[in-house]
């Protein structure tokens, strides 16, 4: 996990941050709550993050995995889910 940040300043064009989190990557769901606890830190100032998450086809469908990741870890950024992973498309 990164340090924490101690400080932040604003400055143009590192205002926001992306994740591309994904409900079912161990990764994403260490790296959470350190995101969470950044944006409700430095939102006030400015920071903006924006989640892109990428499930499998049958998960897009009633988005249980990503409500419960979003409920679990608290998170009031935006989210978004962004379509399906290429590995998870059938290959052809």
């Amino acid at each position: 996990m990164p340090p924490p940040f101690t400080s932040y300043t604003p400055a143009a064009g590192w205002e926001k941050a992306a994740d591309h989190p994904i409900s079912w990557c161990p990764n994403c769901h260490d790296e959470a709550p350190f995101l969470e606890e950044l944006y409700q830190k430095y939102h006030g100032l400015g920071l903006e993050v924006v989640a892109l998450d990428f499930e499998p086809a049958e998960q897009i469908k009633s988005l249980s995995r990503a409500r419960a990741f979003i409920k679990r870890y608290g998170i009031e950024y935006t989210y978004l889910i962004a379509g399906e992973p290429r590995f998870h498309r059938p290959k052809t």
